[in-house]
């Protein structure tokens, strides 16, 4: 007969719904209940329903096998299962498995190095947790998963994580994979792949990784984060250290709000379509840090792409609007100011002596290409060897702040764009390598400074503008060597002198090298400016030297 357990304390069934109780008794299992059967140390739930398992399984699997319309549910309430030859835990076949770790639980699940299976043509299951059908995982226990096969906990389908729960992953491959989708409002993540993913959602026809919420620490082989196709975080914090990228997105990559810190990656966030309108994230990347790029997957449909793409495109604010700055540092932003020597030649590089005269520029060319990197609003810190913004296609930035520490080869630019960049608000600062620096678009509404020093300038070596007034508008410190400074803020003006200075030093108040409220003890005067166009060159062309 079915046995009613205190579920009411465990806070997620109520206590008048029956559930079946297993207990796992080290090489075999008891069941108090219907609808499960134990044969050796194999438990086969064959039933829809809900089922209770608790104790320890050595060498065995929980193997779901019910009805395709039949929907199980699992309630680990201190669980330990290991197996020497497949998964600890296998939902073969039922409508849908949901997974939940009761309250105050610690429960942990391990797999073989090397799976059995009945023939040579199957390669499934090939996780600890697998499941072929949508896998739901919820509650406030723990959940520590040991996969020396392949991956940590795996679905064939949309994977669900809801509640509080406390899970780490120990993979060889994926720490956590939806093939379909990865939708997760809540938890606490500790993600190790040794050579895989923290996260992946891999079907390149439609998938979608959304976080809702939760703290994720990621330590991938591969990349942080990596989706087939959609990435959309509204909430939550990740930190991800990866080999691969930080978060790669096939096609649209959307970032409402949330924190991202990711401490070291090949490319710190890369897609078709990235759209960031608010959060804060700190980049730290050995090639391009933010990065726009043709999909891999470029046989699937367009119909969708567009549609999604669409209604990201909606939440963009009209042109010519300017945004907001976003989150700030504490103490908020000084204003900025304007200036112009040097002129930019057509292709929007600093012209060499002899060729100057006040060009309005950038350094887009005519691309045609659809991609496109979208800022709207958030706080964004970015730290690369490659290019700071690089957009094989166009870049529009109407609100937040922006602090690129770009690259010290010339090969490579502090931003670099195909098409265009258009600029109608918030706070920009980039410095690195003169030989391929880019400004905003001349066609932007809001004005930049490009400065390009003679020679290099040392990490920590203050840049600083201030009006002819002495009212200070910018004071930065870059983190590398540099040569080179894109500026634009909402506060610059046409007709304003500019004093801009190298050097020095400040009591003011520094974050992520942006100085507010203090004091700038000079050092040396590089040049005085007047703006005369959007984009106004200051100085002289030339790569790191």
């Amino acid at each position: 007969m079915a046995v009613v357990v205190g579920l009411s304390s465990i806070g997620i069934v109520s206590a008048q719904d029956e559930a079946t109780l297993i207990t796992l008794n080290g090489d075999s299992a008891e069941v108090a209940g219907t609808g499960a059967a134990v044969e050796g140390s194999i438990i086969t739930i064959s039933e829809a329903g809900t089922y209770t398992l608790s104790g320890t399984l050595n060498d065995g699997q929980v193997l779901v096998n019910a009805p395709e319309d039949a929907e199980v549910s699992l309630i680990l309430n201190g669980v330990t299962i290991s197996s020497s030859t497949s998964a600890p835990i296998y939902a073969q076949s039922a409508a849908a498995v949901t997974v939940i770790l009761a309250e105050g639980s610690e429960n942990s699940l391990s797999d073989a190095a090397t799976y059995v299976y009945a023939s040579a043509e199957e390669d499934e299951p090939d996780a600890a947790l697998f499941s072929n059908v949508d896998l739901t995982i919820e509650g406030s226990g723990s959940l520590t998963v040991t996969a020396n096969y392949a991956d940590g906990i795996s679905t064939d389908d949309d994977l669900i994580i809801s509640g509080s729960p406390v899970i780490t992953v120990n993979a060889v491959d994926d720490a956590i994979r939806g093939n379909d989708s990865i939708d997760i409002s809540g938890g606490v993540f500790a993600l190790n792949s040794t050579e895989g993913d923290g996260l992946k959602s891999s079907n390149e026809e439609a998938s979608l990784i959304l976080i809702n919420g939760g703290s994720y620490v990621i330590n991938a082989g591969d990349d942080g984060v990596q989706s087939d196709f959609d990435f959309t975080m509204n909430a939550g914090e990740l930190v991800i250290t990866a080999v691969g990228d930080g978060i790669h997105s096939e096609y649209n990559l959307t970032i409402n709000d949330g924190s991202i810190n990711i401490l070291n990656s090949e490319e710190g966030i890369e897609g078709g379509f990235i759209v960031i309108n608010d959060g804060e994230i700190h980049i730290v990347s050995t090639d391009d840090g933010i990065n726009v790029s043709e999909p891999d997957n470029t046989t699937t449909t367009t119909e969708t792409t567009v549609e999604t793409t669409t209604e990201i495109a909606a939440a963009v604010p009209a042109e010519g609007q300017q945004g907001g700055f976003g989150n700030q540092p504490p103490g908020g932003m000084m204003g900025l100011g304007q200036g112009g020597m040097m002129g930019l030649g057509q292709s929007g590089m600093m012209a060499p002596p002899g060729q100057g005269g006040m060009m309005q520029g950038g350094f887009g060319t005519t691309s045609t290409s659809p991609y496109y990197l979208h800022i709207n609003g958030g706080y964004i810190v970015v730290n690369a060897e490659g290019d700071g913004l690089d957009a094989n296609g166009s870049i529009e930035m109407t609100g937040g702040v922006v602090l690129v520490n770009g690259p010290t080869a010339f090969d490579n630019g502090a931003i670099d764009y195909d098409g265009t960049f258009e600029i109608s608000g918030g706070l920009l600062v980039a410095t690195g390598s003169a030989g391929m620096a880019q400004a905003p678009s001349a066609s932007s509404s809001q004005f930049s400074l490009l400065i390009n020093y003679a020679t290099a300038m040392g990490a920590n070596t203050l840049v600083h503008i201030q009006t002819s007034e002495g009212e200070e508008v910018l004071t930065f410190a870059p983190a590398k060597t540099f040569q080179s400074v894109v500026f634009s803020s909402p506060d610059l003006a046409q007709g304003v002198t500019y004093d801009i200075y190298y050097g020095g030093t400040s009591d003011g108040t520094a974050t992520d090298g942006l100085y507010a409220d203090g004091t700038y003890t000079p050092g040396d005067l590089f040049s005085s400016v007047t703006i005369t166009d959007t984009v106004t060159g200051v100085g002289q062309m030339g790569g790191m030297r």
